[in-house]
């Protein structure tokens, strides 16, 4: 595809961003616990609970707030993607 003028550049560059945001939205509600989040999970649980870690009885509350996390911020994206 020959790209001619900056508008096009633009374009690509605004749909490019949009699906790297939805990528990432999706690792958030897959992936939230993984060490790719290591730093956010430890400063979210200093912030919330003064503690490097959350406890371990709202695993599963962790688990779907990480999920609507990531879904809502992938759906955004996805719908700016295809507004763009």
């Amino acid at each position: 595809m020959v790209v001619n003028s900056s508008r096009q550049k633009l374009c690509i560059a605004l749909e490019g961003s949009c699906v790297f945001f939805a990528l990432l939205g999706a690792t958030v509600a897959v992936a939230g616990d993984s060490s790719l989040f290591a730093t956010w999970n430890t400063a979210l649980g200093q912030a919330l609970y003064g503690a490097p870690a959350f406890p371990q009885d709202l695993g599963d509350l962790r688990a779907v707030l990480l999920a609507i996390l990531g879904g809502s911020i992938a759906g955004k994206w996805t719908a700016a993607w295809f507004l763009a």
